[in-house]
C-alpha cells in the first residue's frame, strides 16, 4: 500500500504545483509569459508521510522566486524556450543542500533563473515531524515557453 501511495504522491506533485503556479501567474507576471513547473518529483521514499501539503507549500515560495528571477528578455525579441530541471535535498531542518542543475535547458538565462528559484527559497519549511528520514530529495521542471503537447511530457 505504502508504494502506491509514493506513486500516488509523484503522480499529483505536478499536478498540484502546476495549480499553485496559476495563481502566481494571475498575481503578477505578464500574460504573454508561458512559463511552468512541469513537475516535481519527490525521489525519497516517504515512509507513508503525506507530502502534498508540504510540497504545495514550498513550491509555491518556489514560483514567486522564480518568477522574480526570470528576465523579461526571454521573451523578446523571441520567446526563449527551454526546459530545466533542478534537483537538491531539504534537510529535516529545512535547509536546502546539493542543488545542482540535472537537465540543462542549453541557455543560461533560463538554467540560472530556475537555479535561482530554489536557492532564493532556502531555507524551506522543516520537514513533517512524522517523517524520520534525515531529507528529502526532490526533482523540479522549469518549463519556458513550451507548447502543451511538448510541456506535458
Amino acid at each position: 500500500m505504502s508504494e502506491v501511495w509514493d506513486m500516488l504522491c509523484h503522480r499529483l506533485a505536478p499536478i498540484l504545483a502546476f495549480s499553485v503556479f496559476s495563481a502566481v501567474l494571475a498575481g503578477g507576471r505578464a500574460p504573454d509569459l508561458q512559463t511552468r513547473i512541469g513537475g516535481v518529483e519527490l525521489l525519497t521514499n516517504t515512509q507513508g508521510v503525506d507530502f502534498r501539503p508540504y510540497l504545495l507549500q514550498s513550491v509555491n515560495i518556489v514560483l514567486k522566486n522564480w518568477a522574480k528571477s526570470i528576465p523579461e528578455s526571454i521573451n523578446a525579441p523571441v520567446r526563449m524556450k527551454g526546459k530545466v530541471a533542478i534537483e537538491f535535498a531539504v534537510k529535516k531542518d529545512g535547509h536546502v543542500t546539493g542543488i545542482k542543475l540535472a537537465e540543462s535547458s542549453g541557455n543560461s538565462l533560463l538554467d540560472r533563473a530556475a537555479w535561482a528559484g530554489i536557492y532564493a527559497s532556502g531555507p524551506w519549511p522543516p520537514l513533517p515531524t512524522e517523517f524520520n528520514g534525515d531529507y528529502i530529495a526532490l526533482r523540479i521542471r522549469f518549463e519556458y515557453n513550451q507548447p502543451p503537447e511538448v510541456a506535458a511530457k
